[in-house]
């Protein structure tokens, strides 16, 4: 659905810099607690900056690649056809790696799950669903992303979509989705991998992912 639009936009957005659109709240830190622990503050901040967050959000700790993987095969085996999952993290922060575990939970081979970086976006069918595989990274703004015909993949309702870079694009994305951050932990090499759910059907989906990987 995205190849007519692809190599225009793509030459386009390797000359523009990269908008960040993230919407933060208005809920000032200082509403927080003073003996709340910093780990705790950093949570509760990451929860309070999305207006539509829905319940508590979840983390899981990460110490190496095959545990991001196993998250993503359980985020794989909990979705249902019309999810959204939104990642960001820095580069390298292993998102590329949760969507391959997110492919093995869907019956797909991780193997052929690799970062669309240039194409956009990549259709993986053959899984008890397709996965719509989204990389965000080169493109100028949200707008660019609806230019691309976004808006299909959202009224086809067969897949799973999943989206690298979800951070750059918010005024693009449905306000249901599940956002999952993955960043640095309290010790050397490790990741924390944080899920919110924004509505209530995100909020299901965390509900069923905790059920297999509590």
């Amino acid at each position: 659905m995205l190849a007519a639009h692809v190599d225009m936009l793509h030459k386009a957005a390797l000359s523009n810099p990269i908008e960040n659109v993230r919407h933060v709240s208005s809920l000032a830190m200082s509403q927080k607690r003073a003996i709340i622990r910093h780990t705790s503050m950093r949570m509760a901040a990451y929860e309070n900056e999305r207006p539509g967050a829905v319940g508590l959000s979840h983390a899981w700790p990460s110490r190496r690649s095959a545990e991001t993987v196993r998250l993503g095969d359980a985020i794989g085996k909990a979705a249902s056809a019309g999810d959204i999952v939104a990642l960001a993290g820095d580069l390298g922060a292993g998102k590329t790696t949760l969507v391959q575990g997110i492919g093995r939970g869907l019956g797909l081979d991780p193997r052929d799950i690799v970062s669309p970086t240039f194409t956009i976006v990549a259709e993986h069918a053959g899984g008890r669903m397709m996965l719509y595989h989204l990389d965000v990274y080169r493109l100028g703004s949200a707008d660019d992303l609806q230019d691309l015909g976004f808006d299909d993949y959202l009224h086809a309702s067969d897949g799973l979509i999943v989206i690298e870079w979800a951070n750059l694009v918010t005024l693009a994305l449905p306000d249901d989705r599940l956002e999952i951050e993955i960043a640095a932990g309290p010790k050397s090499g490790e990741r924390q991998i944080h899920a919110q759910p924004l509505g209530p059907t995100s909020a299901k989906l965390l509900n069923r992912i905790l059920d297999i990987l509590p």
